[in-house]
């Protein structure tokens, strides 16, 4: 059985789970690098010691 032949087989209740993209997904997933570039590119603007 290839993937082809396996995504055929799925009812279409489960593709369309298995399809759905979340932007909110991306969000969680970004937002901690967001927030850490942010936070350290601060520090580097007020120059803490040590940068």
């Amino acid at each position: 059985m290839d993937h082809k032949s396996f995504v055929e087989a799925l009812p279409t209740e489960a593709k369309a789970t298995l399809t759905t993209r979340s932007d909110e997904a991306v969000i969680r997933h970004l937002a901690p690098h967001a927030e850490l570039i942010v936070f350290f590119g601060a520090l580097i603007v007020i120059k803490v010691p040590f940068w």
